[in-house]
């Protein structure tokens, strides 16, 4: 199912639905995925069947060439069909569908760092979940916009978004939500220097992550508590969260996280000047930044175990 232009081979877009798709360049696991997806695709029977296949695509392929094009044809096809009468349910479904779209294309410019483009898609989300009553869209939909002007600086109003988003999560007594809400505005007192309040706000979410047992907030959480503590100076009690992030980071197979722990536990065996121990977690950092790629971490490692050796006076090891 393919033809030639300009020396590219193409997959047939009446099967695979999207222009300039070079099928012999994806991942053989990103094949089977569409391979399956567009089969369920072809013998669905309703619209909202084949909106759900090819959202598959658009959550569990991360090729950069591929998941976009098919998230722009969820985008593309359910305004289309929205033009037309349909059921309520399959219109809420529809809708939902297309505000997950939507949500994709804004991420991909809070990506490129194109934060007013991401702020307005994030915002049509809202629109759209406000316009259907979903009150979990809504709330997700103010901590992304929270979120782009944490990132900005601008902590004042992504307060406001958090604790907007915290309100409703609270009132449908969404638990996972609320945590996910308090460790948002903890990061936005840590962000802005007031540790205190940030301290408060991340117990709160840790104690809520524990009680529906979410183990990447739990992470995340343990993480910034290890950051609070270590500002504070309790450097042991820093290094006990970390090693507890630690763990559950190597539970759900986070190789980027575990090294960004590791680099934590380091600088804190730096503060204790327990150099050897350092040097060791940094290591190990180091291996698990260049296995994912992170050059900046990499540099990061590097940068760390060199100002280790210049401290003990082994100025070439430094410098290497």
């Amino acid at each position: 199912m393919s033809f030639h232009s300009f020396g590219q081979k193409f997959a047939d877009k009446d099967y695979y639905l999207v222009d300039s798709l070079v099928y012999e360049n994806i991942k053989p696991e990103y094949q089977e995925l569409l391979d399956y997806s567009l089969e369920l695709y072809h013998e669905a029977e309703t619209d909202m069947g084949r909106i759900d296949a090819v959202n598959q695509i658009v959550k569990l392929c991360w090729d950069e060439n591929v998941w976009p094009k098919y998230n722009r044809w969820i985008y593309d096809y359910t305004r289309e069909k929205l033009k037309d009468p349909q059921e309520d349910t399959t219109q809420f479904k529809m809708k939902q569908a297309l505000a997950g779209a939507i949500y994709y294309i804004g991420w991909s410019y809070s990506v490129q760092t194109d934060y007013e483009k991401c702020i307005f898609y994030y915002e049509q989300c809202e629109k759209i979940y406000i316009e259907i009553g979903d009150s979990i869209g809504i709330a997700n939909s103010l901590d992304n916009i929270g979120n782009i002007y944490l990132i900005k600086g601008e902590s004042a109003k992504a307060l406001d978004y958090f604790e907007e988003s915290l309100t409703i999560r609270k009132n449908i007594g969404h638990e996972l939500g609320t945590a996910s809400s308090l460790n948002s505005i903890g990061s936005t007192y840590m962000e802005h220097g007031d540790y205190s309040s940030a301290l408060k706000e991340f117990e709160r979410a840790l104690e809520l992550y524990d009680k529906v047992d979410f183990i990447s907030g739990i992470s995340s959480v343990l993480n910034n508590l290890g950051i609070i503590e270590s500002y504070f100076g309790n450097y042991e009690v820093a290094l006990s969260y970390f090693k507890r992030s630690l763990d559950t980071k190597d539970m759900i197979g986070d190789k980027q996280g575990k090294a960004m722990s590791l680099s934590q536990i380091g600088m804190n065996h730096i503060h204790l000047e327990e150099y050897a121990r350092a040097l060791t977690y940094f290591e190990q950092a180091l291996i698990l930044y260049k296995e994912v790629g992170d050059k900046q971490g990499a540099a990061g490692s590097l940068s760390n175990m060199g100002y280790i050796h210049r401290l003990q006076s082994r100025y070439d090891e430094a410098i290497n």
